[in-house]
């Protein structure tokens, strides 16, 4: 009888171990941009790039959601619409480009169009973060050099 007592023990400890390490998972290793998608998001699909030594990083998120889904991701990070009178900590060139900049070149999932128009945009020194919709979906690219 002690034995079916431990067991369970040892059984409920271990979906604790289970439950909190994918908890500290998605905590630490999932990208804010990803974690702030509302639960309708579908077809997600991600590319990061690291240099490892300094911090700069290339991130790249699309995701099927609706155009009022698009609104709150926008609002939720304060991005706002591109216009050619925009002022930047920097100048956008580069930077502010949906295609260079360590684009995703493996199997043609990267789609926007090179078009600013509709672009969202925060830029914090070298950090670029920009969004848009487009044919339904989110698209959202996020670097720092």
């Amino acid at each position: 009888m002690k034995w079916k007592g431990r067991l369970a023990i040892a059984l409920a400890s271990l979906c604790l171990v289970g439950i909190l390490g994918t908890w500290a998972w998605n905590e630490f290793n999932v990208s804010p941009l990803r974690k702030a998608l509302p639960p309708i998001a579908t077809e997600i699909r991600e590319y990061e790039w690291s240099d490892g030594f300094l911090p700069d990083y290339s991130y790249h998120l699309k995701a099927r959601i609706d155009a009022k889904a698009f609104r709150s991701y926008v609002q939720a990070f304060e991005l706002a619409l591109h216009r050619d009178a925009s002022q930047y900590d920097e100048s956008p060139v580069p930077w502010l480009n949906w295609r260079a900049n360590g684009a995703p070149k493996d199997d043609g999932w990267w789609t926007p169009s090179e078009s600013l128009e509709g672009t969202f945009v925060s830029n914090r020194r070298r950090r670029w973060t920009f969004a848009k919709y487009e044919d339904g979906y989110l698209y959202v690219k996020s670097l720092q050099h």
